[in-house]
């Protein structure tokens, strides 16, 4: 047992031997292991009344489940190491930024205490303090950050994680770096997605929403389009949506053109209508030019008769 003191208890002997800040209990399991026993049983895990607890207290912290994890592998013949997972995500939105830890102790039995550092893209440090991460526990944070105005890439220094196991030996681990590239994507119509901080030598997906829209103002009443016709800048790509790699900061834009295609069909329309009036017009002032003699004939013909009539009628007369 780590130690023994009943004498506030009523009705009992009272006695008590001191913790000796862990020696009571070390020596309890050296007496018990020279026995060469088959297994050991801990009876006390909570018995706070006769100060023989070994559960994590005020008191005394967790130095009797560290104690008993130490004494227990040595009993077994095993070893409980930390392993440390880490894990560093940057998310942006818009000048703000945070950079977000994940630290998971995917060790075989062994709590850990840790220290962690890590630096923000202008080199303030951030330092988080864990006192007691337990086996398949994790632990998160976060360290905000401000992007500068026509910042355009991201630069992360690697943190660096310093841990105690249960034996009191040290550990180390150094975060991996971070970085991030820009893509930049416009377009003079319609609406982009891919815009965006992409970790570098990722594949980004840019597209845009529609490939052809109509033109504004009277030009839309005479059906003329505007078409996406591919992108321009660090992208050649002919499709509505494509990819490409973030190996530097990027920008892409879409090139459109104006499709007359309705305009040149109406035009042509009336172009043919405007000839057809045009032939008819033409046609019915041919057709009266050639009756236009005849007519002037029989006229003359009927005046000198109206004229002999007359001069007939004078000579009766």
């Amino acid at each position: 047992m780590p130690g023994l003191d009943n004498r506030k208890i009523p009705d009992v002997v009272p006695f008590s031997f001191p913790r000796e800040n862990g020696e009571a209990y070390r020596h309890t399991f050296e007496l018990a292991m020279k026995s060469d026993p088959d297994w050991m049983l801990i009876t006390s895990f909570n018995e706070w009344w006769e100060n023989t607890h070994i559960e994590p207290s005020q008191t005394y912290g967790w130095q009797y489940i560290d104690l008993t994890t130490r004494y227990s592998s040595e009993f077994k013949g095993v070893t409980f190491l930390p392993s440390l997972q880490t894990s560093r995500t940057v998310t942006v939105r818009g000048q703000e930024g945070e950079l977000n830890v994940v630290l998971t102790n995917n060790g075989n039995g062994s709590a850990i205490d840790l220290i962690a550092k890590d630096y923000a893209p202008t080199g303030m440090e951030s330092v988080q303090s864990v006192d007691r991460l337990l086996p398949g526990d994790e632990v998160r944070y976060s360290v905000p950050f401000s992007i500068l105005l026509g910042q355009v890439s991201l630069r992360l220094a690697p943190g660096a994680v310093t841990s105690k196991d249960v034996y009191g030996d040290p550990h180390s681990v150094q975060t991996i770096p971070v970085l991030q590239h820009y893509l930049a994507v416009f377009s003079p119509y319609g609406e982009t997605s891919g815009t965006g901080w992409y970790d570098a030598d990722s594949v980004a997906i840019f597209s845009i929403s529609a490939t052809s829209l109509p033109e504004s103002g009277l030009m839309r009443i005479f059906g003329v389009k505007n078409t996406f016709d591919g992108w321009a800048g660090d992208s050649t790509a002919t499709s509505p949506s494509a990819t490409i790699i973030m190996d530097r900061p990027k920008t892409v834009a879409a090139v459109w053109r104006k499709d007359y295609t309705q305009l040149y069909v109406l035009a042509t329309f009336l172009a043919v209508m405007v000839l057809f009036v045009i032939a008819i017009v033409a046609h019915k002032r041919i057709v009266r030019s050639r009756h236009l003699p005849r007519l002037e004939t029989n006229n003359l013909a009927a005046t000198r008769i109206r004229l002999s009539l007359s001069q007939s009628d004078s000579s009766n007369t």
